[in-house]
């Protein structure tokens, strides 16, 4: 059987950690036992938590599906992206285009009401197992 492996972001509150740690390990058996946890630099009540997932196709609230680019930590959608190439590209939906990743360093990039929405994120921690690793 080939497995499908899905990098998920859930949303929450900074004082829903907890429950949104353990509503993510009782759902997902299979997550790969690592939770990043980051926090909106603007808005600090704010927080995403990340994580990989394989055959799994529930999905819990205030959850979708993102991508990385490992070079820079930029988390986006593919939504988002296409957006992001419209809207540095005169309006046109160019593949072939170069997205400066540097300008989106340590960021989410997500759809927002008129267009991409770009949320600078800093970790917080990262939940491994039953242990929790501080950022120092």
């Amino acid at each position: 059987m080939t497995y499908k492996r899905q990098l998920l972001c859930t949303f929450s509150k900074v004082n829903n950690i907890d429950k949104t740690i353990e509503l993510i390990k009782n759902t997902y058996k299979d997550f790969n036992d690592k939770i990043f946890i980051f926090s909106n630099s603007n808005e600090s009540s704010d927080v995403y938590l990340t994580y990989n997932i394989t055959n799994n196709i529930e999905k819990i609230p205030n959850t979708i599906l993102i991508h990385r680019k490992k070079d820079y930590n930029t988390l986006y959608t593919i939504n988002s992206l296409n957006q992001l190439i419209r809207d540095e590209n005169g309006g046109i939906l160019d593949k072939s285009f170069i997205v400066q990743w540097d300008l989106y360093q340590n960021c989410l990039i997500i759809n927002g009401e008129i267009s991409v929405k770009i949320i600078p994120l800093s970790l917080l921690r990262i939940e491994h197992s039953h242990k929790v690793f501080k950022k120092s």
